[in-house]
């Protein structure tokens, strides 16, 4: 009975570790490039709300500030430029990401954005934005990825 439900459980590994080498195949193999049926993205003026914050005794002292701590750190940023920083969450490289409220425009985000960046209390500061593809990847069997990986089945075990 262990015997059987060991083989299965081997199978089911061996399949998923085949769709995986399967998948790093199919995407080793695409290169990207301009899609000829969709423009290239505009420029876009973005408000920067939320913002990823790394603070520099973090990233000296490698530990994560206690959100108590990083708080005051980001009420005392925010008084001295004029603006109300709420924190939002920790991430897992000892960065913090914040809103922002207040902001109008791109250019004053940008403004922001500088004067944080030129704050010797911050190691880092970017834009916490959503990242959309540009690219089509060139190769012919990316159209018909979804059914190669779909039908790749795992082993039978004898």
């Amino acid at each position: 009975m262990k015997s059987q439900q060991f083989r299965r459980l081997f199978a089911l590994l061996a399949g998923v570790s085949t769709l995986a080498v399967a998948g790093s195949l199919l995407l080793d193999r695409a290169a990207p490039h301009r899609s000829a049926d969709r423009p290239a993205p505009a420029a876009e003026t973005v408000v920067a709300s939320r913002l990823i914050i790394r603070f520099a005794a973090e990233a000296e002292s490698g530990r994560l500030a206690s959100r108590a701590e990083a708080e005051s750190a980001l009420r005392a940023i925010g008084r001295s430029l004029g603006l109300r920083i709420g924190y939002g969450y920790p991430t897992s490289n000892f960065s913090h990401v914040v809103r922002i409220d207040g902001l109008s425009s791109a250019e004053q985000s940008e403004k922001v954005l500088d004067r944080l960046r030129a704050d010797p209390a911050i190691a880092s500061v970017e834009v916490d934005g959503l990242a959309r593809p540009a690219l089509t990847p060139n190769d012919e069997l990316y159209a018909d990825a979804r059914e190669i990986l779909w039908n790749l089945k795992a082993p039978s075990g004898s």
